[in-house]
């Protein structure tokens, strides 16, 4: 992929993230997924999160670190203290 087409990639990330609070919750579940996976394919952040609140998982997939801290932000507004984010390890060598 040439600079120029990258570049393009990323501005379409950027307008879909800014796009998913417009959507419903299991569209932005969608968004959140094909973004993740469009960044890892071409070269962005691999890294991987879950929000855990009061022990339980509140996420179905797993997050970027920004969508992991905007989760996190608004359970701790829900007034929940035992919030916490994990880094997720994915081995891509499993199937």
């Amino acid at each position: 992929m040439n600079e120029e087409t990258y570049e393009a990639l990323k501005r379409v990330i950027k307008f879909v993230r800014g796009k998913s609070n417009e959507l419903k919750n299991n569209d932005t579940i969608a968004v959140e997924s094909w973004v993740d996976e469009v960044s890892k394919e071409y070269g962005g952040d691999h890294r991987t999160y879950s929000v855990w609140v009061g022990g339980g998982e509140v996420n179905d997939n797993l997050l970027s670190k920004e969508k992991a801290e905007e989760t996190a932000d608004y359970w701790r507004g829900e007034g929940y203290k035992d919030v916490k984010i994990e880094e997720v390890v994915v081995d891509e060598n499993t199937n």
